[in-house]
């Protein structure tokens, strides 16, 4: 009988071990607030149209992109997220320097879903600056407006927007 209850605890040990942290904790996206003056700009990511401002959109942690806030008559800003290592990963450490494999197998699911990075800023703010009439400083064209905000919920496009209050 207590060798059944040691195998026991050494099988829940070895099986909660197996998974990474800060996959557990953080999950593999991650959200990230924008807001801009004027409101009602277009927030896209990977070139695709995810909602307007002001908003919450969800960025996967796998890749490090580029969030392009834009409206007519406004130049485009560009802000590069930039990523850093998320605190929770850190948990996988001890298992990972222990040379155990499932540490191993943990940081690796980390590292494979993304789940070991976050994103800084959380909050963006952008202040964007109307063009003016015969103003060439900027060739650059913003993405196209995909239509009203009903279309994109149907579209599946628009994350989720923060009504005004």
């Amino acid at each position: 009988m207590r060798q059944l209850t040691i195998r026991s605890i050494i099988f829940l040990f070895v099986l909660t071990s197996y998974t990474g942290c800060a996959t557990i904790l953080t999950g593999t996206h991650q959200k990230i607030s924008v807001d801009s003056n004027p409101k009602g700009a277009i927030v896209a990511t990977d070139g695709h149209t995810r909602a307007r401002t002001p908003a919450v959109v969800s960025l996967t942690r796998w890749h490090s992109g580029d969030i392009v806030v834009s409206k007519e008559g406004y130049h485009p800003k560009h802000i590069v997220m930039h990523r850093t290592l998320n605190p929770y990963a850190l948990l996988d450490l001890p298992w990972f320097l222990l040379g155990v494999v499932p540490g191993i197998v943990a940081v690796g699911v980390d590292i494979g879903t993304g789940a070991i990075w976050e994103y800084n800023p959380e909050m963006i703010y952008a202040d964007l600056e109307s063009k003016r009439a015969g103003d060439s400083e900027s060739k650059e064209k913003a993405p196209e407006t995909l239509g009203d905000e009903t279309t994109l919920l149907q579209d599946g496009l628009l994350d989720r927007t923060i009504e005004d209050s």
